[in-house]
């Protein structure tokens, strides 16, 4: 799917109707990760061709790295400091810190997927209440090639099930890699876990 043909996708009124999206408001968009620069500018040009009162939507962009950045630096490790600062120094003095900061992010703490619900909510009820009537949203989010190895596509989605309740929004995925109803591939070249009960944009 290119890009043009992912936009004509969200303007499509069947695909913003969200009535019937309990189990299926999350789409994965793969795209050539050596496009990334180029298909992220076109994506993010959606927003102000999408929001003009003929379509009568929004869109919230989520950039997952820069969240991930934006949790640890406001985080603390008890009295050692920030997080992102904390995981420097243990880097520096033990190596690879991909386990830990995966188990921070993905599994065993709360704090950051209840960021991103927040982020998710503010935007909803934004639309919600403002003069121009909005009611349509778009949660599109992108950055895993960045926030790789720490976070995988397939992880964030399953760690967040439990906060996406369907009915107020799609959640577009954007996926630096290969994708089949199957099988994916991080950048065409690592073997991911399928994103559970995603359905794939072809």
């Amino acid at each position: 799917m290119t890009t043009e043909e992912l936009y004509k996708k969200l303007e499509d009124p069947y695909f913003q109707d969200n009535s019937d999206s309990i189990f299926t408001n999350v789409y994965i968009f793969p795209y050539d990760i050596k496009q990334e620069n180029k298909i992220l500018s076109e994506i993010k040009d959606f927003k102000k061709r999408l929001i003009r009162p003929s379509n009568n939507l929004d869109i919230l962009y989520v950039d997952i790295f820069q969240l991930m950045m934006d949790y640890m630096k406001s985080k603390t490790f008890g009295k050692r400091g920030p997080l992102l600062e904390y995981f420097q120094k243990k880097e520096q003095e033990v190596g690879d810190m991909t386990y830990d900061i995966n188990r921070r992010i993905s599994y065993e703490n709360k704090d950051f997927l209840k960021m991103l619900d927040d982020r998710i909510k503010d935007f909803l009820e934004k639309n919600k209440t403002n003069e121009d009537g909005l009611k349509r949203s778009i949660i599109i989010l992108y950055g895993f090639s960045q926030i790789y190895p720490y976070v995988r596509v397939n992880q964030l989605l399953s760690s967040f099930e439990e906060y996406n309740s369907g009915e107020h929004f799609k959640l577009v995925v954007c996926y630096p890699g290969e994708a089949t109803d199957t099988s994916f591939s991080l950048f065409g070249i690592l073997k991911d876990d399928h994103a559970y009960r995603a359905q794939i944009l072809h």
